[in-house]
């Protein structure tokens, strides 16, 4: 099969899952076999299949008995991401060279590491998001050991309501957490219990930490920083972000829950760059 990317063609071969640019003479000498879709219709197959995936998990759950919204929620969103993330859907080969820094500011989110570190790590993330919670499993605890004082992480907050109903209230716990110095303990707690954020867990987690559970409930019963968590998402759209977990590295950006070795070379590389400009 062969898509028509205007100039240029991605040529997807039968028995593969290679996209590979041709051009337009190789493109004359092309096998009368291959089949040309144009880039428009490609988008639409694509889009059914991923209605085709979601309408397979709400069958699947409706027929399963009755388990729950949120459940049903959280099959639909792993249903499309798996859907548009599989090795048959074709892609157009990426366009060559880095991407563009973004200004990103860090706000007075909460953050660890030396206010003036040479490199400065923001991370845009929801606590109900599972690829942030992969992250926070696999990935940040191996950064945070590694890079200890040599960088400053900030954490940002980007509840994504629509598929994850708790990402909100979660976040402003965290926030009120903060209040008594203890955003990441809690934080972690939130990654490591995905499976319940609700009101009386991010209560309980509270507890745990040994917070006091009066101030706490009054900071998130009023929604103190419902507008903060607002500020985040606003901030995190005028930046292009379009999924969790995203990262910028001195405004380089990273999307996704990418290995540790992703994160670590770009890393490397920006302290290197501070070292030799100093």
């Amino acid at each position: 099969m062969t898509v028509d990317f205007n100039d240029r063609q991605a040529v997807i071969q039968e028995d593969e899952t290679i996209v590979e640019a041709v051009t337009p003479e190789e493109w004359e000498t092309a096998s009368d076999e291959l089949i040309v879709i144009n880039q428009m219709t490609f988008n639409y197959l694509i889009i059914a299949g991923v209605f085709l995936a979601v309408g397979v998990v709400i069958g699947l759950a409706i027929a399963g008995g009755a388990r729950g919204s949120d459940v049903t929620i959280e099959l639909i969103s792993t249903a499309v991401v798996q859907a548009l993330n599989s090795p048959n859907v074709a892609r157009a080969a990426p366009t060559p060279g880095p991407a563009p820094l973004v200004n990103v500011s860090v706000d007075d989110d909460p953050a660890w590491g030396p206010a003036d570190a040479p490199v400065v790590m923001v991370e845009f993330s929801d606590f109900q998001c599972p690829f942030c919670g992969r992250f926070h499993q696999e990935t940040y605890p191996r950064i945070r050991e590694v890079y200890g004082d040599r960088i400053r992480f900030i954490y940002r907050d980007m509840p994504l309501p629509q598929i994850h109903p708790d990402a909100i209230l979660a976040a402003q716990a965290a926030e009120c957490a903060d209040e008594q110095g203890a955003f990441w303990n809690y934080h972690d707690l939130l990654f490591s219990n995905q499976q319940d954020l609700s009101r009386t867990a991010l209560g309980s987690y509270a507890t745990q930490l040994e917070l006091s559970i009066e101030v706490f409930n009054q900071c998130l019963d009023t929604e103190r920083y419902q507008q903060e968590v607002s500020s985040d998402m606003q901030a995190a759209d005028s930046y292009g972000i379009r999924g969790t977990p995203t990262f910028f590295i001195n405004g380089r950006p990273i999307v996704g829950a990418q290995p540790f070795e992703v994160f670590a070379a770009v890393i490397d590389e920006e302290l290197a760059k501070a070292e030799a400009a100093s």
